[in-house]
């Protein structure tokens, strides 16, 4: 159950800082978001666009026997890593308390294969009482953070991990040129708009010498505001961005206070 975000510097930058900022199964649906299994735990609970990353949840997590030998008694073999396994374990088990908070989830469930084959609503609802005590005190890192955006996770992967990618996004090579389509093209049109303007400006200076004053003057000014309207749109679009990743960092700085100010409560 190795999760990686675990070790994370920045993990509030990614999401909101509660355990419980995770979707039921049917609101995915509502939101017209698409469930994948992964067998990765790196992966669960991680999303992008419209769809969301959901690792099952094993049988052998709902075998006592399994807890008994490997996850509570301090002779466990998996030795010096129980702890940290235990943890991730219960912070990962508890997460299904949220996926499924309904009948209706349960069913979804079932029919992705997210739980084993066999178990009963009633048998899972008695489950959730058992992974309702758990707190946040008793999971790994990753845990006290519900879903979490892989593209922000991408982006910020540069800067913390010094990796280009968590998650590679794009396998083939016509994926991962085409995310630059659409911003080359508006670079190229911006570029285009602009050099088309220098000309027109140039240009006019012939038909001035020709008697065309009037028409100079409106060929002149209007090249000028082209210009200044392509330099316009580029700043303005880098300031949308800006203040899309400043608003975000000032939210998640926020939400780190309140919950530093919460422990301090308690």
């Amino acid at each position: 159950m190795d999760t990686y975000l675990g070790d994370f510097p920045r993990l509030w930058l990614l999401s909101t800082q509660s355990s419980s900022h995770i979707h039921p199964l049917h609101y995915s649906q509502i939101r017209s978001r698409r469930v994948f299994l992964t067998e990765d735990p790196r992966l669960h609970l991680l999303w992008m666009h419209d769809r969301v990353f959901i690792k099952p949840l094993p049988t052998y997590l709902l075998s006592y026997n399994f807890w008994a030998v490997f996850l509570v008694p301090p002779t466990s073999p998996l030795g010096s890593r129980r702890d940290d396994v235990h943890k991730a374990v219960l912070g990962f088990v508890r997460t299904y308390v949220h996926l499924i908070q309904y009948e209706s989830d349960f069913r979804i469930a079932v029919e992705l294969h997210l739980l084993p084959e066999g178990i009963q609503w009633e048998q899972f609802a008695r489950f959730q009482n058992f992974l309702s005590s758990i707190q946040d005190r008793d999971v790994s890192q990753r845990y006290l953070y519900g879903e979490i955006r892989l593209t922000r996770l991408n982006f910020w992967t540069k800067v913390f991990l010094q990796k280009w990618e968590y998650e590679p996004m794009h396998k083939q090579y016509s994926d991962w040129f085409s995310r630059f389509y659409e911003p080359l093209l508006f670079t190229f049109a911006i570029l285009f708009l602009a050099l088309n303007a220098m000309q027109v400006a140039i240009a006019v200076d012939q038909i001035s010498s020709s008697g065309w004053t009037s028409f100079w003057s409106v060929c002149r000014w209007f090249s000028v505001l082209t210009i200044l309207l392509a330099a316009s749109l580029v700043l303005a679009f880098l300031s949308i961005l800006s203040s899309m990743i400043l608003r975000e960092f000032i939210f998640a700085w926020k939400d780190k206070i309140r919950m530093a100010r919460a422990g301090k409560a308690t």
